[in-house]
């Protein structure tokens, strides 16, 4: 039987933010890149401290194990907004 780590352990990344947040692991969010074009996503962890333009947000693609996707390029809060059903 293969037991499978959490993503944020997998990929190194802190369990909490290093800052207070409207986000934690697990959220399904919606996130917005420079140009505008918006992604469903999913929390995965937190890096250390903010000190990296104040990105700090983990997420991967909503559904997936994180292969194919960014993980290791943190992001900023405002970026992000929670998943509504429907919208």
């Amino acid at each position: 039987m293969t037991i499978r780590q959490p993503l944020w352990k997998r990929f190194g990344l802190c369990k909490e933010p290093p800052v207070p947040c409207d986000f934690k692991i697990g959220d399904r969010v919606i996130f917005t890149n420079e140009a505008g074009i918006e992604y469903d996503c999913d929390v995965v962890g937190f890096s250390k401290d903010t000190s990296f333009y104040g990105r700090f947000i983990h997420h991967v693609s909503h559904g997936t194990d994180g292969n194919g996707n960014a993980w290791w390029f943190p992001n900023r809060t405002e970026e992000f907004r929670h998943f509504e059903e429907g919208k």
